[in-house]
């Protein structure tokens, strides 16, 4: 008889352990949900990243290839959407020319799309992804043009304000917070 008692009481039912799983994987699919509609990822409106800077790496004028000297810097690979707009602002005048590549491939020789080196260094400066491109690159300096402060590279049509990159982060999504406090604040409408 104890025995008995002792097997049953460390092993419940299989219609106890069917139910347990029922409302983990209940559990489960709720948090799942949260997950998706109460956290979102902040990302940086800067895209410009200047700890993903190539040093000495340059994008050659004319055709964009990507070429090795020492005294030069690019952005890294700044990700993109073909038919979307980028600026490209900062505190000074920057190296002239940027292209548009498929790959983030930065070894000599690399080309970028055809037709999408831009040659101009003149601030603010507009550009469009063109079909195919992956990822933008922008000369920042050289042996005869410094880099110059507050770069920031941003998807849209026009220069705002200058914003530090930062990683991505999560945070609470304010869709999700407000019919929080509003049951919070009013219980009774939501018993």
């Amino acid at each position: 008889g104890t025995t008995s008692a002792v097997l049953a009481a460390a092993y419940p039912s299989v219609a106890a352990l069917t139910g347990a799983a029922a409302r983990l994987t209940a559990l489960e699919d709720d948090v799942a949900s949260k997950d998706t509609h109460v956290f979102v990822t902040i990302t940086a409106k800067n895209l410009y990243n200047p700890a993903n800077k190539l040093e000495g790496k340059y994008i050659q004028s004319g055709d964009g290839l990507i070429v090795n000297d020492a005294a030069w810097a690019t952005s890294g690979f700044i990700p993109v959407t073909p038919g979307k707009s980028y600026t490209i602002s900062a505190a000074g005048a920057k190296r002239s020319g940027l292209a548009f590549y498929a790959t983030n491939t930065s070894t000599a020789g690399t080309s970028p799309i055809a037709g999408s080196f831009v040659g101009t260094g003149t601030l603010p400066l507009t550009v469009t992804a063109p079909a195919g491109a992956n990822y933008l690159l922008v000369n920042i300096k050289s042996n005869t043009v410094p880099e110059p402060a507050d770069i920031q590279i941003e998807e849209g049509t026009s220069a705002t304000a200058y914003e530090a990159w930062v990683a991505p982060y999560p945070a609470v999504s304010k869709d999700a917070v407000y019919p929080l406090i509003t049951e919070i604040q009013n219980p009774s409408a939501y018993s």
